[in-house]
């Protein structure tokens, strides 16, 4: 098939959302289809991108013109429609963002082109998260519900987030859940020593990891809240946070106020490349996610998939998408927003080495069994079928 994928998202920057969609990409071309994206230049200039026999098509970001990122939409028009009208499109892959409603609306009336829409959370409450005006936040809804509308098929990462849109009028039959995936061809364990020794770490302490996009409601403050409990039971904890957003700031100053100085350790934006080192270096690692904007939109966390495929054991939020992994044994939940619980479950696991590497070991293993990305790619391609 030929299959045209769409963002607006800069596939440049080394972060989770851009690894997830050069993911499903990469499994698309590996199937054997033809693959086109049409993307904003990244800011890195795109040279580099990691998707073998994809054919690619830079747009102008609007970021340049210093407009909102979104408005990216309306510079993709025009080079959408050249290809339909060229080369024929048989698959539209379309991330969901709050102008994509427009690909639904021009394909609506084309019998040969299916246009499936990409949802990985309730943007309404994302943008509620980040305190944006209260009619951005509306209007964020009615675009997504109207995305989902004129959509073909959609692919939605949680069954909250399916019931939300069914909730706001849209048809639960072309709804599809299918969650997030990893690589664990590329994300593996690695040695502690050596991993500890790229990053000029001491192996004699014990390392508590988070890694991801620092926003408000990734819950990175109540890590840094637990480790000022976690200090007072074992001088040898660290907690080491990778990746870079808008809380970075507020979360260093955080640490400043609690006093913790050299016992959290802010590792910057992590290169693609460096991902393992990292996650090899965590002891045990952490998704501390908020009950704001987690809870009613459940996760799907790429970095909980990508600890699992390091290899990793797991302390994460009690919320809706995650529980369910804890059954599998390899991941143990704490009570959302509350530092105690979380401080409390990591020092279960710092005193229990064994049981670390019995998770660490079920953990990669049900990576790999259940977690591809190339599992993810076969889903949404079945889609097509119902």
């Amino acid at each position: 098939m030929n299959i045209v994928m769409i963002t607006v998202l800069d596939l440049g920057a080394s972060l989770g959302h851009a690894n997830h969609f050069l993911s499903i990409a990469r499994e698309f071309s590996k199937l054997g289809h033809r693959l086109g994206l049409i993307v904003p230049r990244p800011a890195s200039g795109g040279e580099s991108l990691p998707v073998e026999r994809a054919e690619w098509q830079f747009t102008l970001p609007a970021r340049r013109l210093g407009l909102p990122n979104n408005l990216s939409t309306f510079c993709q028009i025009l080079p959408i429609l050249l290809r339909w009208k060229t080369t024929g499109i048989d698959i539209l892959y379309v991330r969901a963002s709050m102008f994509s409603f427009i690909y639904g609306m021009l394909f609506r009336l084309s019998r040969k082109t299916i246009v499936i829409s990409e949802h990985n959370g309730w943007y309404e409450d994302e943008r509620r998260s980040l305190d944006h005006r209260t009619w951005l936040c509306g209007l964020e809804r009615v675009c997504q519900v109207l995305d989902a509308t004129f959509a073909d098929r959609l692919r939605v990462v949680t069954k909250e987030i399916k019931q939300l849109l069914v909730t706001h009028g849209v048809d639960p039959k072309k709804i599809h859940v299918i969650p997030n995936g990893t690589d664990p061809d590329s994300i593996r364990p690695i040695a502690r020593e050596k991993a500890l020794g790229c990053l000029g770490l001491d192996p004699s302490l014990f390392y508590v990891g988070f890694l991801g996009h620092l926003t408000p409601w990734q819950g990175v403050e109540v890590a840094i809240e637990a480790m000022a409990n976690l200090v007072n039971e074992d001088a040898h904890i660290r907690l080491l946070i990778g990746g870079d957003g808008i809380m970075r700031e507020p979360l260093e100053s955080r640490v400043r106020d609690c006093g913790l100085g050299h016992r959290v350790i802010f590792l910057g934006a992590v290169p693609r490349g460096r991902v393992c080192e990292v996650l090899s270096s965590f002891d045990v690692a952490i998704a501390p996610f908020v009950r704001r904007r987690n809870e009613r939109s459940g996760s799907s966390a790429l970095k909980i998939r990508d600890y699992a495929a390091a290899g990793r054991a797991v302390v994460a939020a009690d919320l809706p998408g995650i529980r369910e992994f804890a059954e599998a044994g390899w991941l143990v939940l704490h009570r959302p927003d509350d530092p105690k619980s979380l401080a409390e479950e990591i020092l279960n696991l710092l005193h229990d080495p064994a049981r670390r590497r019995e998770m660490g070991c079920k953990a990669r293993t049900y990576a790999v069994a259940n977690l591809s990305w190339g599992l993810t790619a076969k889903k949404i391609l079945n889609m097509i079928k119902n």
